[in-house]
């Protein structure tokens, strides 16, 4: 499985392609045989997010092999409740999860599945450690772009779960950045065009964020991009007006230091705060 993980990326398509289904079938039945043990099950997850990130610039073989064939998805779900002390098994998992939600088609079927909950739970038991949060938070975020698995991550308190780990990952910049669209994605509804009332920390995280992180591009415009949805709903105007002072100055300065990214952003949300009543 080492060599495997470490090998599939550079083989050549003539090479891997005629490989491709007698591998995957091979991988499922090693899952099937090890499930317990937690150092194969690891080694296994990261020859499937080996050929799944390959997939990407490919033709989606293994996405599809996964996601059609229901057992792939529930073989992951096994390893996350069985193994979740373990970094590695959450954070290859986590990874899988961001991969296979990367294409549309597949994330109404994923969240049917409660992949979300499965990714909000690893994050939870190892909020400490940054690059499983990233892919987890990475993951959330394509969940939540999906309409139909709204109402399910509502219903395991994601929002709320999602600001408490940023919260708690404040002094790492990247969770942050990953974090934002997440929370973007999880309040908007883009079917009916709302925003829901979002609670005032996250307003207060947003704003902070940006102001300690002044050079992060990615950062100020997810930071822009939260707080402009959340003008579209008057409760959430009356929240940000509370610290209308702090969020004009951060984002004034996020106008100044990126005009390509945040500045047209930046200045409506500016000029709804002056002008609400």
């Amino acid at each position: 499985c080492r060599c495997l993980s470490s090998m599939i990326p550079f083989l050549l398509p003539d090479t891997f392609e005629p490989m491709r289904e007698s591998l995957g079938s091979a991988v499922k039945a090693c899952f099937e045989s090890h499930a317990e043990n937690e150092d194969i099950q690891s080694l296994l997850l990261a020859v499937w997010a080996a050929c799944c990130t390959r997939d990407l610039c490919d033709d989606g073989f293994y996405l599809r092999y996964l996601v059609e064939d229901t057992s792939g998805v529930s073989s992951i779900q096994r390893a996350m409740v069985t193994h979740i002390g373990s970094l590695e098994v959450q954070q290859h998992c986590c990874t899988l999860v961001r991969l296979l939600t990367t294409p549309s088609q597949h994330r109404a079927t994923l969240g049917k599945m409660g992949l979300g909950q499965n990714v909000l739970n690893a994050m939870i038991v190892h909020n400490q450690a940054a690059s499983l949060i990233r892919e987890g938070l990475f993951a959330m975020k394509n969940l939540a772009a999906e309409q139909t698995n709204k109402e399910a991550l509502q219903a395991i308190n994601s929002e709320r779960m999602l600001t408490h780990l940023l919260w708690m990952n404040f002094d790492d910049a990247s969770v942050l950045s990953a974090g934002l669209p997440a929370m973007n994605n999880i309040a908007v509804d883009v079917v009916q065009r709302t925003i829901s009332a979002l609670h005032e920390s996250v307003i207060q995280l947003v704003m902070l964020a940006m102001k300690h992180n002044p050079d992060d591009m990615a950062l100020q415009k997810n930071g822009c991009f939260l707080l402009k949805s959340c003008t579209y709903n008057p409760i959430n105007i009356r929240t940000m007006m509370k610290h209308k002072a702090g969020l004009i100055e951060v984002l004034k300065a996020a106008s100044q230091q990126f005009p390509e990214s945040c500045k047209d952003r930046a200045e409506c949300i500016a000029l709804k705060l002056e002008t609400f009543q």
